[in-house]
């Protein structure tokens, strides 16, 4: 899953979208990039942010938990206090560093 242009349009994805993709198919794993991104943008404010994102990692904990699959959601803010709070909400968090790539996105810390 992309990132969504907006934050409700993020929790959409991840509230309806991810489990209708997943309904009825086999999946490996779900690839959740930048998902603390959406939260930081200047027009939510951070109240709103803080239970969006714990709404959102409930969902994704639920959408993993009925279909059997991981889910892998990564972010490159890992010192921010939303990744704090995702940290908190994960099942499973693993830290594993910054690794430069080739392209448009430089580095990518990951949690899953």
């Amino acid at each position: 899953m992309a990132r969504a242009f907006t934050v409700h349009q993020f929790v959409a994805l991840v509230e309806e979208t991810l489990p209708r993709m997943a309904q009825g198919r086999r999946v490996g794993v779900a690839l959740v990039t930048g998902v603390l991104e959406p939260f930081f943008d200047e027009d939510v404010p951070p109240a709103e942010g803080r239970v969006l994102l714990a709404r959102t990692m409930r969902s994704l904990d639920a959408t993993a938990a009925r279909g059997g699959f991981p889910v892998v959601a990564t972010t490159h803010r890992a010192d921010e206090p939303l990744a704090r709070l995702a940290e908190e909400r994960a099942r499973d968090v693993r830290d594993v560093g910054s690794t430069l790539v080739r392209g448009p996105q430089r580095s990518l810390d990951a949690f899953a």
